[in-house]
This record gives structure tokens, C-alpha cells and sequence, in this order.
């Protein structure tokens, strides 16, 4: 019984050809790579999500049901694979982080060359955050493409914990924090493409992800240290989801608690876990960035308009309620939070630090989508300026939101922003909208996770009945323990401080230096090698104390008991 063959086979492979032309080391398209988170995204993290997956036995599983006998034709491409350099498949959709190009698509989605599937932070089996697959350079994308993909796959659910992270370090702690966590993550995704370029054209490497540069810096050791802190990303980014679609749903339907909202969830993302294949989700995807967009702009809105009502106590958010109240609703007796007076603001606390760490990588974890998005590039040379330019804009957003949103509401600052938005018509549609782009976008996040579950215990390319079902079963494990997680989460800022320190540091901060370190050491000048020490020893104390300030945040809130 044949088993899908692991991505490590292809480096053996490829160890075997190193001699051989550049069509066999490089290939013609890029085979699977990974979206996440981002942002995730969050949220990321927008960081983002994972692809289509392709059944090796020659046909895609989407159900509980055997897959179909596999081909003689089938059975001499996997000879190819097991004997040579892999041959690429081509797709007809392209996927790409939270993106999918389907090629011959004359719709608008085919201007911005990217149609959204999830959200921010999505990664495969070979531990990057973004799928890509090119087929053929017409599919390339431009700069412009590039740049508005790019700040799309950012964009994700941490954002709306960030003023609650400037209320613990203040104004001036946040301000300063956010620039410097931005900068040393953007050098660090620069040192990724550096390794990819040094491995391709200096050792004829074909490098598709960010685990592949893992694997030539520290063999299969550094590989699945990527693939290990890739699922912890990933499977918290699924978890907090759905605490975000618990809590809004609940401010939404009262009548059902946050763990209800979560039991109604469970049997639809179980099936979703049973796909095979991820193309039959994807135009739903489109629902997510929408509904994070749309949630975006409100809340944004509706800050600057308790801004102007703290300092007037007569502007715009008045004349926003009376407006509300008299067109929206007919019964509203929510109002926006006007305290009877305007708490002053913190300016600095560094006790908060650790937490506003965690929190702040948590939102600019993206680092595996830049091996996918610098390979899709049609003018690679402007990479650094497209991403660059990206992240500052992302770095800005970010920024707004948390100062904005600490700002206006201050001591009355929920957990998760969007709870302090007023009850009226335009509130409610966001929260449903921006859950249901949630919802949707779930099952992307958790497909790279199962697949790398999957590979490590072999699971055969063809199975039986029975042994599907056993699978999904094994699949749907993975639905369920989320749910059980999100459930007892007290604090979703405490949740998502937890897996930035923990997982996230270490992929945006701590690998990739030690992989330029490795790699490229005596090409380095004595400058060099201490700026990207002090990216290590940043992202492991960074990350250490981050890990334990939120372990204990989250027990002292569950001790707490509930609001």
C-alpha cells in the first residue's frame, strides 16, 4: 500500500540530481508551498491560509468514501518521483496565501489577480504560511498585485486585540513597540529571500518554502522545527476564530452562550475537515476579507467618533447615536461609552511588555508567505520594495488600531475591540459578516496542520471505506480539540499573546536568523553576525518571558471565572 510521499523524499531526491540541469532542480512551477497567519493574521496572519491539495492517487477525496483506483498513468508519474527530480503538477487555481488565481478568469477578480481565501497565516507540509502554485509565468503577478495581496494576507483577527495591548504598555510603549517589532520582522523576512537566493544560485537549490531553507541550514531537524511552531500558529490561530465568532455572535444572539455558539460550529467544521481538497471552498473565501475589511473600516469609524466625544462631550458621536436612533433602530438605548469624565491616558508601563510582545508578533506573522509571494513575482528585483512598502502600510494600520482604539475607549476597553462598538443595525451586520468570513476561513487554516498530522503518521494514498472514515475521525480530533480549548479561553488578547511568544517569535525572529547565520557565516562581517544574534537572543527572551506572562494572564483570568 502506497503512502503519499513526503516532502523530505523530494531533498533526497534533489541530493541525488544536484548535477543535473536546472529544469530538473528548479522544476517549472512551484509544487505546494504555504499560505498562514499572518495575521497573521491574525489574524495572521492576515497572517493566511493553506491550498488545494492534490490526491496522488488520481483523484481528489472529498468525502468519507474510498479513493478511486488509481491509473497506470498515475503509477509512472510516482516512478518519475521516486526516481528523478519531482515533476510539478500543473492547477487550474493557483493559491496564494489567502488568494487563488484561476487562470483564464476574465472577471474582476482576475484584475487583482488574486481571489482572498482565508486568513492570515496559513501554511502546508513544508512549513510555509502561504500556497502557491504557479502555472506557468503568465500567472506571475505584477508589483501592484503583489503590494495589494500582500497587505490583504496581513490582515487578520489580532488587530482587534491590540488596544487592549496598548492599554497594558501605554501609548508611547506601544508607539515605539509596534515600529521596532515591524522593523526586525521586515529584516528577517529579507533574510529568508537572502537564504532562498544564496541556496538557488549558489548551490542549485530548488527552494519552494520556508521550510526548505530550514532543511539546507539544519537539516531535517530545522525543517520540522518549522513545521512544529507552523502547527502551533496555525491550530491557535483556528482556536482563536472561534472565540472571536463565540463572543460576537453572543453580543449578536444573547439568548445563546459563547459555548453554544461553538457547539453550533463544531458538526459543519468537522465536515469541512474531511476535504480533500480546498478549491471547493474557495469562492466563499472572498467572504472573510470582506468581512475583516468591512470590520476594519467600522471600527476605525466608530474610535475616531468616541475620540471626538471625549474631547467635546457634543461631536460626532452624538450626532452618530442620535442618528442611529433615529434611523437605524427606533428603540436603541445602547449609546457609544462616554465616561463622565476622560480617564487619562498611560504613557509608558514596561511591566506590560512581555504581554504587548506576544500580541504584536502575533499580528506581523507573516514570514511564511514571503518564499511564495517573492517566487510569484514577475520583477523579483522590486521585491524588497513591494514588501517593504507592504509592511509599512500593514505596520500603520496595526498602529491606528491599537492607539485609536485605546484612546478612545481607555479603562472602558474590552477585550476584543469590536465589543465596545455601540448596538445599532451597522454594529450587528459587521459582527455577523465578519464571523461568517471566520467561519469560512477555519477549515484553511486547520488543512496544514492535518496534512502534516497525516504525513508524519503515513497515511496511505488510497484506503479503503473504513479506513477513510477512521481518518476523518482522526481529522475531525482536530475540530473538536479546538472547541474544547476556545471554550475554557478566558481572554482572547491572554490567547493570542500566548501563541505570538510562544510559536510566532520563533518563526519571525529566532529561525530565520539562525538560518542566515548558518548558512551564510563566513560571507558575514562581524557586524552582520551580532545584528542577527541580537535577532535571536530578542526573540528567544522575547519569547521565554512572553510564553510565561501569558500562561499566567490566562490562569489568573480563569481563576477569575467569567465576566
Amino acid at each position: 500500500m502506497k503512502t503519499k510521499k513526503s516532502r523530505y523524499d523530494r531533498f533526497e531526491d534533489q541530493a541525488g540530481g544536484d548535477g543535473g540541469s536546472e529544469e530538473g532542480d528548479r522544476g517549472e512551477n512551484i509544487e505546494e508551498a504555504t499560505a498562514a497567519n499572518g495575521r497573521g493574521s491574525e489574524d495572521h496572519s492576515l497572517r493566511a491560509a493553506g491550498a488545494a491539495d492534490e490526491d496522488k492517487g488520481g483523484g481528489a477525496e472529498t468525502s468519507g468514501g474510498p479513493a478511486e483506483p488509481t491509473s497506470p498513468a498515475g503509477e509512472d508519474s510516482r516512478a518519475r518521483e521516486r526516481d528523478g527530480p519531482p515533476r510539478e503538477k500543473t492547477t487550474p487555481a493557483t493559491v496564494f496565501g489567502r488568494a487563488v488565481i484561476e487562470e483564464g478568469d476574465d472577471d474582476i477578480r482576475s484584475n487583482m489577480e488574486l481571489e482572498v481565501v482565508g486568513a492570515p497565516g496559513k501554511e502546508d507540509e513544508a512549513g510555509s504560511k502561504s500556497n502557491v502554485k504557479l502555472a506557468g509565468t503568465k500567472s506571475l503577478a505584477s508589483s501592484r498585485r503583489t503590494f495589494i495581496n500582500s497587505i490583504i494576507c496581513f490582515i487578520g483577527t489580532g488587530m482587534y486585540g491590540l488596544p487592549a495591548a496598548f492599554q497594558r504598555i501605554g501609548i508611547l510603549g506601544g508607539l515605539f513597540g509596534m515600529m521596532f517589532v515591524a522593523s526586525v520582522s521586515l529584516h528577517c523576512m529579507f533574510l529568508v529571500v537572502d537564504c532562498r537566493n544564496f541556496l538557488e544560485q549558489g548551490k542549485s537549490k530548488q527552494i519552494r518554502t520556508y521550510g526548505d531553507i530550514g532543511y539546507y541550514a539544519f537539516g531535517s531537524l530545522g525543517a520540522r522545527l518549522v513545521d512544529f511552531f507552523v502547527a502551533l500558529t496555525q491550530l491557535g490561530a483556528c482556536i482563536a476564530y472561534l472565540i472571536v465568532i463565540s463572543q460576537s455572535m453572543h453580543e449578536v444572539v444573547q439568548k445563546l452562550s459563547k459555548r453554544s455558539w461553538i457547539l453550533v460550529c463544531i458538526p459543519m467544521l468537522m465536515r469541512a475537515s474531511w476535504l480533500r481538497s480546498l478549491k471547493s471552498i474557495a469562492p466563499l473565501s472572498l467572504v472573510a476579507e470582506l468581512g475583516t475589511g468591512i470590520a476594519a473600516v467600522i471600527v476605525l469609524v466608530f474610535d475616531c467618533l468616541q475620540v471626538f466625544d471625549n474631547e467635546s462631550g457634543h461631536g460626532l458621536g452624538h450626532i452618530a447615536n442620535e442618528s442611529a436612533h433615529s434611523n437605524l433602530t427606533g428603540n436603541m438605548t445602547a449609546t457609544l461609552t462616554t465616561p463622565s469624565h476622560v480617564d487619562p491616558v498611560v504613557v509608558l508601563n514596561l511591566q506590560g511588555l512581555p504581554y504587548f510582545f506576544g500580541v504584536s508578533i502575533y499580528t506581523f506573522e507573516g514570514i511564511g508567505m514571503v518564499i511564495p509571494v517573492y517566487n510569484s513575482m514577475q520583477s523579483k528585483d522590486n521585491f524588497k520594495q513591494v514588501w517593504g512598502l507592504a509592511l509599512v502600510c500593514v505596520a500603520l494600520l496595526n498602529t491606528s488600531f491599537g492607539f485609536l482604539g485605546y484612546y478612545a475607549y481607555r479603562s472602558n476597553l474590552e477585550d476584543i475591540i469590536i465589543s465596545n462598538l455601540p448596538d445599532v443595525m451597522v454594529t450587528t451586520f459587521m459582527k455577523v459578516s465578519l464571523c461568517v468570513g471566520l467561519f469560512f476561513t477555519y477549515p484553511i487554516m486547520l488543512f496544514p496542520v492535518i496534512e502534516m498530522a497525516e504525513e508524519s503518521l503515513q497515511r496511505p494514498a488510497s484506503t479503503t471505506w473504513a479506513g477513510s472514515m477512521r481518518w476523518n475521525a482522526f481529522r475531525s480530533s482536530f475540530v473538536l480539540g479546538s472547541a474544547v480549548v476556545a471554550s475554557f479561553v478566558p481572554k482572547f488578547t491572554f490567547f493570542i499573546a500566548l501563541i505570538g511568544a510562544s510559536g510566532g517569535a520563533a518563526l519571525a525572529f529566532v529561525l530565520p536568523s539562525a538560518f542566515h547565520l548558518k548558512l551564510r557565516w563566513e560571507e558575514l562581517n562581524g557586524a552582520r553576525r551580532w545584528r542577527e544574534a541580537f535577532c535571536i537572543i530578542v526573540g528567544c527572551i522575547g519569547g521565554l518571558v512572553g510564553t510565561v506572562q501569558a500562561i499566567a494572564d490566562l490562569k489568573a483570568a480563569f481563576d477569575a471565572g467569567p465576566d
